[in-house]
This record gives C-alpha cells, structure tokens and sequence, in this order.
C-alpha cells in the first residue's frame, strides 16, 4: 500500500516544484531612477504597481528597485507637485523616468487660517497635500497620510501600541518647557491642543501607558486635504497657539450629480520584524556562574529555556471597512460615512475598535448670496491596552520581558503563570493576563457656519463648533500578581470629559483695480474649553470574582481614594485681521495681527499681540524670465512673524491653597485642618515670546520664531 503512493507523492513534490519555479520565473525585478525634467533625481518618490498596494520609495538620489510579480505589470510613478506616469515593465528590467511638474497645481487654492489662496499667491510657508498625495496604505491615524511626504514636518509614533499617540514636529522643536504639539483645526474648528485620553498608573511600578492619538476619532478616508502652516509669518494669524506650526484638515463634501455609493475595505498584518539580541539561557547561566561566581540556589536555575519575546509577541491582524454616500443638486449637497476599524496589535491582548460616523452638508440660498455648511462626527473607541511605557522599568512590560530569568517556566503545575516573590523580576505573561485596561473613549465634534455675500467683494462669515470628548480608563491589577500580594491587587479609574465651545466672526473684503489686488479679513474669536475629571484609586479587596473597577469600595474603605480632582474652564478671546496686497502679479505682500487674551496668564499680562509680515517677489512673470525653460515658477520668499506658546496649564498664575494635615486647630471642639500656600499669584505670567527673556516670575523660556526663504 505504501509502495502504491510512493509515485504519487512523488508526482505532487514534482508537481509543486514546477509551480515554484514558474512563479520564480514570472516574478522579475526591476530598476531605474526617476528624474526631474532638469535630470535631478527625485528622493522619496513612489513607484506602485497598478492595481495594487505594493510599491517602494526612490532613494535620496531617485534610483529605485522593486520586483513585480510578471510581465503584464505596470508601474504608477508619483512625486508631490508633479504629474503621474505609467510603464509598462514588459520587455524591459530598467526603467529611467522623468516626471514634469504639474503646472495646474500652481493655481491650486490651498487653506491658510480663516480662508483660501492660490498656491503661486502665498508669501508663507505652506504645505498641501491632497487625496491623491496621501501615502497609499493603509492609514488608522490621519498623520500617517502625509507621514514622509512633507518637508520640515517629522512625524515619529510614539510606540507600536494601536492608537499610540504621534510626535508632530514642524521645523523642528520649538520649546524646551511647554507643549509640542502643533494646532489642529477641523473645517474651522479648532481642537484643544491637551490629550483629551486619561493617561495610566505609574505609582510603584504598576505599569499603564501614556495618553493616547487626539486625532484618533477621525477617520482618514473623510480626509481631502491637509494644509500644514510652517513658518511664523503664516502661523501667526492663530497667535498665542501657534508656536508649533499649525495642521489644517479639510472633509470630503457632496458633489453634485446623482447619488454615489462607495465602499472599500483592507486587510493588514503586523508582525515584529526583528526581536532585540539578549543572552541565551546558556550565556545567561554561564555569566552567572563565571563572572558572578554564583552558585546552588543562588544560580537560580530553573532548569527550563524560555523566550519572554516569543511569549509576549504575536502576529496583528487588521481590518478596516468604510462606506459612503455622496451626492447633491446646484443648491445643495451631502456626504455621510460609516467606518470601522479594528486593530490588533505585536502584543497579545492589546487591540483598538474604532467606530466613526461622518455627516457633511452644504446649502444654499438667496439666489446663491447664502451658503450654510453643517457637519458631524460621532465616534467611540476602545482600547485594550497592556502595560507598556510606563514610570520604572520594573512595571514595564517590555523591559520585563528583556530581562526576565530565561530558565523560569512559563506556567506553573497548576497551569497558572509562573511566579516567585521577588519584585526586581516579573514574568511579562503574568503581567499581561492579570492585568486589564481598557479606555472607552466617546468623541462628538460638530460645526456649523454661514457665509453671506453682502456685495460682490464684501462676504461675511458665521462660525460655530463644539467638540465634546468623554473618556473613561479602568486598570485592574489582580491581587494575584505577587508583587502587588501585599496590596491584595489594585484598581483605578481615570476620567477625563472635556467641552469646547467656539465662535468666529469673520469679514472678508477683497477687490481688483487694475493691476492691484488687495485682499482685507478681520475677524473676533471666542473660544471656552471645561475640562473635569477625577483619579481614583483602591486596594485590598476581598475577592477576585468582582472586577475591582466595578467594586472600588470592595475592600478597605480606608485605601480607596480620589488621588486627583480637575474642574478647569479656559477661556480665549481674539481679535485678528490680515491684509494681501497683490502688484501685477509679480509683487505679494502679506501682513498679519492676531491679539489674543487668555485666561491662564496672569493679570497684568491677559493680552498679547502676535504680528507677521511677508514679501515674496514672483521672479518668473519678469519679461526677463518669460522666454527661460528652467523654471516654471520661482518665487524669492521672505517673511517675519511672532508666535506664541500657551500649552502651560490653567492654574499657574493663580493663587493656590491646600489643607496642611501638620496644622490642625481645634475649633469648638472640632479639629480643621489648616492651610498652606502651594501657589503664589504671578502677574506676568504670559505665553513664550522673544521680548522678555529675563522677566521674573515668568517661569517659561523664550522663543522666538522666524522663518526667511
């Protein structure tokens, strides 16, 4: 009988082995360099091959490599500013292209703060990314879209986590003391620029992680447009916040035309492309032994071999399915989408589900003179989190993981994760399955505005918006992890709800004479931010069988507590305007004023002003350059501005108190606690700026930003 299937095996390997060799000799490899039409070699081009999501990048002299899976391929060459062009690789295994610059995309009208320019017409540093400039892959977050595709903008993920918050820096850092982050505004409305996400625990080593994505609501298939403002010069209309640069996001709207159903989907998978080199239990055994000069128990040899990589890491698989309808009249138009996203992430247990919902809708009235504009986001998420980041490397996952006694078994007799008493060493499964975190997080951004065209030149704008943001996190941590034994486990609860109110004034003048255009906007702000949220916290409960976050009073009154209590308003009023003046084409001039009041500077310094100029000469409408075939537009650039830093908290110009436990008086019989200053008043706190670098109590430092190009 088995003799029988001898030549059939034989026929299948044979059978497989041709298959491999044909699928070998269909896939091919191909090389070139894409060019720009001067011949200069394009770094960061993409080629992709059509039809699908494989691709790769030229490197910084624009030579590339890819292998395509046959002959019939064809290759999408893109380069931001320039436009696309296919080959076919049939026949061929180098391939040199020269992409033109798109010379369209020069008339393009891009966002900068409280209206629109035509590109050629800007005297900022301002940088555009459309649909079609987008990476093309799959994007949870929106900064992913236009990670590596902009100059002067790094965008680095703060870890693998999904959701993970992103590092954003525009030209570089611009503080040392307050926030980073630059300013995101949503169709006009602009975010509170503090995490809205609780953070975690990280008292004792007990683990958690930071606050996660702000613009983790979102979902990047609503996204047309991203404008990035860089420079002073065109970040200073936004003033006191505008210190970091400033992120402009533009949504799909309805078109006109009959009703447009789209769908699209993706499928990911995520793996750890490399695990970090550590002793094996061989080596770790011998430097004990022979460098330590440890012996018997003290050896602590447990007699097993164990990866703690292996043990903690897993393959992620992702999936995301998004659904739209669009369409519209000459009067009006609509778009509404649904996505859902999950996520799965490197380490077992972590995950985010993400639901979203997108409404956008355009109207107009009064013979076209009146156009109202609504939209909507609601979205939840859901975050399974794992202990990873956290204060002290004894709560940190990773960390235990790479030093973690090799010759420990994973699983005790019992089939439970194996532990001993020791703190210093922590088994990252025990970690992982006694631990659970998860942040629900529930997020409504809304806006609504009216433009009315007063006179042919004259419009008026109204605008309004609210986002409201709900965030809860809950941390269990079993009292069957022996370093918390003592504890009989730990819970805490971490909230943070958040509203933001804002409304915008806007008047735009803007009229040609001749060969003058001048350009007038003035406008007043009002924005009101309520942030409340508590920390609480407990221990030594009396029975597993309950979640400790659902049972906080289930052990000792006495260790349950509200460690923190937050209940701040912020409140921001500005008055700002700009002027664009425009000679023949040839001569741009752009001059900004933004006075900003804020709440959270001291009372001798509530306002400030945040001024910027900007020249830009268009070298290339000269009659000397018109005939010249080098350029197709060059612009000599050179701007001015003063921005502002206002990431600092809202309580530190005040006077604060607190009770003083060493002060006790006894009053009728009755002990009250006293009281002692935490805080003393500070006048001249006032946001970061060039002109005072000296200037006591200020504890902030100055800076200063330029931009000349």
């Amino acid at each position: 009988m088995n003799n029988k299937r001898k030549p059939r095996k034989i026929a299948i390997l044979l059978l497989f082995c041709l298959l491999q060799v044909v699928a070998y000799a269909q896939e091919k490899t191909v090389t070139g360099r894409v060019t720009s039409a001067d011949g200069e070699g394009l770094p960061g081009a993409t080629v992709a091959i059509k039809g699908t999501t494989s691709g790769t990048i030229a490197d910084f002299d624009g030579n590339f490599t890819i292998k395509v899976p046959d002959e019939n391929a064809i290759l999408v060459f893109t380069y931001v500013g320039c436009t696309s062009k296919e080959q076919a690789v049939s026949g061929v295994s180098t391939i040199d292209v020269t992409l033109e610059e798109d010379l369209m995309k020069l008339e393009e009208v891009v966002v900068v703060g409280y209206g629109v320019s035509k590109k050629s017409d800007l005297t900022g540093s301002v940088s555009t990314l459309k649909e079609d400039d987008f990476n093309q892959i799959s994007a949870a977050t929106p900064e992913q879209l236009v990670q590596g595709r902009i100059a002067g903008v790094q965008i680095t993920q703060n870890n693998g986590e999904p959701g993970s918050g992103s590092q954003i820096r525009i030209r570089g850092a611009s503080t040392i003391r307050a926030g980073q982050q630059p300013l995101y505004v949503i169709d006009g409305v602009p975010l509170d620029m503090q995490t809205s996400s609780p953070g975690g625990v990280s008292a004792n080593g007990m683990g958690g992680a930071p606050a996660t994505n702000p613009l983790n609501f979102l979902n990047s298939n609503d996204i047309e447009a991203m404008d990035i403002l860089k420079d002073a010069s065109a970040t200073a209309i936004y003033g006191s916040r505008g210190a970091n640069g400033v992120v402009l996001i533009t949504t799909k709207k309805g078109k006109e035309g009959k009703a447009n159903l789209e769908y699209s989907t993706y499928l990911s998978i995520s793996k750890l492309p490399k695990k970090l080199d550590v002793l094996t239990t061989e080596e770790w055994l011998t430097v004990r032994r022979d460098t330590l000069d440890l012996t018997g128990d003290k050896l602590n040899d447990y007699g097993y071999s164990t990866d703690w990589q292996d043990e903690i890491f897993r393959t992620g698989i992702s999936n995301s399915q998004n659904i739209a309808l669009s369409g519209g009249s000459e009067k009006n138009s609509y778009r509404v989408s649904f996505n859902y996203l999950n996520q799965e992430g490197i380490i077992e247990k972590s995950s985010m589900d993400k639901y979203v919902g997108r409404l956008n809708l355009t109207q107009k009235a009064l013979k076209d003179r009146l156009t109202i504009e609504a939209n909507l986001t609601a979205s939840q998420t859901k975050e399974n989190r794992v202990p990873v980041g956290a204060t002290g490397y004894e709560g940190d996952l990773l960390l235990n993981a790479l030093k973690t006694n090799p010759t420990w078994p994973v699983y005790d007799s019992t089939g439970a994760p194996f532990q001993t008493t020791s703190a210093e060493e922590r088994n990252p499964v025990a970690m992982l399955e006694y631990t659970d975190d998860v942040t629900r997080t529930t997020r409504i951004l809304g806006g609504a505005s009216a433009n009315l065209k007063i006179l042919e030149s004259l419009s008026y704008k109204l605008n309004l918006g609210i986002d409201y943001t709900n965030a809860i996190r809950k941390i269990t941590q079993s009292q069957k992890l022996t370093y918390l034994s003592a504890d009989k486990g730990r819970a805490q609860i971490n909230t943070n709800e958040l509203q933001n109110f804002i409304i915008e004034h806007v008047l735009n003048f803007n009229k040609t004479f001749g060969v003058h255009n001048l350009g007038v906007m003035a406008g007043f702000s009002y924005q009101r931010i309520d942030r409340n949220g508590y920390d609480q916290r407990a221990g030594y409960f009396t029975t597993d069988a309950i979640n400790y976050v659902d049972n906080t009073d289930g052990g000792d009154l006495a260790y349950t507590e509200i460690t923190s209590y937050a209940n701040t308003t912020e409140e921001l009023q500005s008055f700002f305007g700009r002027i664009n003046y425009n000679l023949m084409d040839k001569y741009l001039v752009t001059a900004t004023l933004r006075r900003d009041g804020s709440s959270k500077f001291g009372t001798d310094s509530k306002y400030g002003n945040f001024p910027s100029l900007a020249f830009a000469w268009r070298i290339s409408q000269e009659e000397f350059m018109k005939n010249q075939k080098v350029f197709s537009n060059l612009k000599l650039r050179l701007g001015w501005g003063m921005t502002g830093n206002s990431e600092i908290g809202t309580d530190n110009s005040t006077f604060l108190l607190s009770e003083d436990d060493n002060s006790t008086a006894i009053i009728n019989h009755v002990p009250v606690p006293g009281f002692k200053i935490d805080k003393t008043p500070q006048p001249d706190l006032h946001w970061e700026n060039p002109q005072n670098p000296c200037h006591p109590p200020v504890l902030l430092f100055p800076i200063s930003k330029t931009d000349t190009s």
